[in-house]
């Protein structure tokens, strides 16, 4: 169990530099608000409670409130493309694995989303 929080709040830690801020003057009072996560599996699911574990610990860290939407569903495409149309303002953040994200464009012929923009912020 142990071994599961760490690599899910390096997992979440490093979701959180790579969604940060868009802009760097706006990065001393980042969070101000609360960040939305969305977690593209149904409550409980493995992947949720890796969710719920990290946020946790990053919600002691930034000092600010992480709430957790689950969004089920299409082989985590809705939860993927919700992820993507948020403002890109760092306050939106999707947990989950890079897998069904990189395996849905050779899958699926038209995707809500670029799954490469999507990956790298």
């Amino acid at each position: 169990m142990r071994a599961i929080r760490r690599h899910s709040l390096w997992l979440f830690v490093l979701l959180v530099q790579c969604v940060g801020p868009a802009h760097a003057e706006d990065a001393a009072s980042y969070p101000s608000r609360p960040i939305r996560v969305i977690v593209p599996v149904g409550p409980g699911a493995g992947l949720d409670n890796a969710a719920r574990i990290a946020s946790e610990a990053v919600e002691k860290h930034l000092g600010q409130r992480l709430v957790l939407e689950n969004k089920p569903g299409a082989g985590q495409r809705i939860a993927t493309a919700l992820a993507a149309k948020a403002a890109p303002d760092g306050y939106t953040l999707l947990f989950t694995t890079p897998t069904p994200i990189a395996i849905a464009q050779h899958f699926y012929s038209k995707l809500d989303y670029d799954p490469v923009t999507v990956v790298s912020g």
